[in-house]
C-alpha cells in the first residue's frame, strides 16, 4: 500500500490557465501521483494531453469524467482534481483514501435531501469508474444530473450491492473540505467560494480578470464575496465591484444587493459603492 500510485485528471478548456496551473503544481507535489493527463486543447507541461472540444456544458463534463477518462488511466485510482478544487497540505495524504471506491468533499445536499460527497475534487477506483460507466450505459440520461450526485445518490445503492465502499462523513472531512465547520486538518478542499481562505488577496486581485471568465454562477460568486468579506478583504471586492459591468454573473448579485443590501454580510459596500460612484 505504501508505494501505491494514483492518475490525476483534470478537464479545462477555458482560455486563461493560471488557476489550471496552480492546481496542476499542487497536484504535482503529491508524491502518490505518477502521471497527470489533462483533457484539453492544447499542451500543458510536464502532463498528457487528451485533445477534447470545449466543454460547453454539465452533461458534456460528466460524458467526459464518467465514461471516457477510465480509457486513459493506467493506475487503481483516479484523482479528479479543478481549478477550484486541489490538494493543499500533501503531508496530510493517507493511504487509508485508498481503502474507499469514492472519497471526496463531504456535504449535505438541498436537492437530494442527503448527504453526498463532492466530486469536483475527489479519488474514485478503477472499479468504481468501470461500475458506473456500466450502469449509465444501461440506464438513458443519466448524464444530465451532475455526476457527483449521481453516484452518491442516484446510483448509490447500486454501487454498493456490487461491494463499492464510501466512507463516513467524519472521515471524508480527512480528505476535502467545501462547506460548513472547516476541520484543523485536510488534505484539499473544492469550491472557488473558498479562495478568499487559501489564497492572499493580491493573489485574488491578480486573478480577478480570469474569475471573471471562469465564475458565472452568481450563488458562488456571492458565496465568494462574503467569505472574502469574512477575510477582509477590502481590496479584492472593491476590484470585483469596479469591474462588476464586465462580469455577468456578479451583474446579477450586485443588482440584487443594491436593491437588498441586508440579504448579505458584503450587502453595505455594494451600497457604498453604488452612492459614491
Amino acid at each position: 500500500m505504501t508505494n501505491k500510485k494514483m492518475s490525476a485528471v483534470v478537464c479545462d478548456t477555458y482560455q486563461n490557465r493560471n488557476f489550471l496551473k496552480i492546481a496542476i503544481d499542487r497536484v504535482s507535489a503529491c508524491s502518490q501521483v505518477d502521471e497527470i493527463i489533462v483533457l484539453s486543447y492544447q499542451d500543458v507541461p510536464g502532463c498528457r494531453l487528451i485533445k477534447i472540444d470545449p466543454i460547453t456544458s454539465v452533461e458534456k463534463y460528466n460524458e467526459l469524467i464518467l465514461l471516457e477518462i477510465i480509457d486513459h488511466i493506467k493506475n487503481d485510482h483516479a484523482l479528479i482534481f479543478q481549478w477550484d478544487g486541489f490538494p493543499l497540505n500533501e503531508n496530510l495524504w493517507s493511504n487509508n483514501f485508498f481503502n474507499y471506491d469514492f472519497i471526496g468533499a463531504p456535504h449535505y445536499s438541498e436537492i437530494y435531501k442527503t448527504p453526498f460527497f463532492n466530486g469536483g475534487f475527489s479519488l474514485r477506483s478503477r472499479k468504481l469508474m468501470c461500475e458506473v460507466r456500466s450502469l449509465i450505459r444501461l440506464y438513458s440520461n443519466l448524464t444530465r444530473y451532475p455526476e457527483d450526485a449521481l453516484i452518491c445518490h442516484l446510483l448509490r445503492e447500486k454501487l454498493e450491492s456490487k461491494g463499492l465502499i464510501f466512507p463516513g462523513i467524519e472521515f471524508a472531512g480527512n480528505f476535502s473540505y467545501e462547506l460548513g465547520v472547516m476541520p484543523h486538518s485536510f488534505f484539499g478542499f473544492h469550491g472557488a467560494f473558498n479562495f478568499p481562505f487559501f489564497f492572499k488577496e493580491a493573489d485574488l486581485v491578480n486573478l480577478s480578470d480570469e474569475l471573471m471568465e471562469r465564475l458565472n454562477q452568481p450563488n458562488i460568486i456571492l458565496h465568494l464575496l462574503n467569505n472574502a468579506y469574512q477575510m477582509n478583504y477590502l481590496d479584492f471586492i472593491q476590484v470585483c465591484l469596479n469591474n462588476f459591468e464586465s462580469w455577468p454573473g456578479l451583474k446579477l448579485v450586485v443588482e440584487y444587493l443594491s436593491k437588498n443590501p441586508s440579504e448579505s454580510e458584503v450587502g453595505k459596500l455594494v451600497e457604498k459603492f453604488f452612492k459614491t460612484n
